[in-house]
């Protein structure tokens, strides 16, 4: 089945792969941002993890194109690594940045019909 491509500005990213394995990735980008939002919201944050958890979602987002989150991901570690925000702050900005974009890749295989 060929995915129509229903997607906003926040997930063009999907537009840069072909009709075929769009919907794996997107599969794929949930069930591994889930794992990683899992990791930050432990009980008690360390700021090792999240900085280690923040540079693999960094490298993750890169890798697929989708440079805008990757951006917004890079300045909270930055803002982790310079002081001006405490872990437990990083990891809330940082959760609700992939969480939103989770929510909305899942819409999008929804919408999809993707796996139904």
């Amino acid at each position: 089945m060929e995915n129509k491509l229903n997607i906003g500005h926040e997930i063009n990213w999907l537009s840069n792969y072909p009709d075929d394995q769009r919907s794996y990735l997107a599969e794929v980008y949930v069930s591994v941002m889930n794992e990683d939002l899992e990791q930050l919201m432990s009980a008690r944050p360390e700021r090792r993890t999240t900085l280690q958890v923040i540079h693999r979602m960094k490298g993750g987002l890169s890798s697929i194109g989708h440079f805008s989150l990757e951006q917004k991901i890079k300045a909270e570690e930055t803002a982790l690594k310079l002081g001006n925000n405490s872990v437990e702050e990083t990891n809330l900005n940082t959760i609700k940045l992939i969480s939103h974009s989770v929510n909305l890749v899942e819409n999008w295989l929804e919408i999809n019909d993707v796996g139904n």
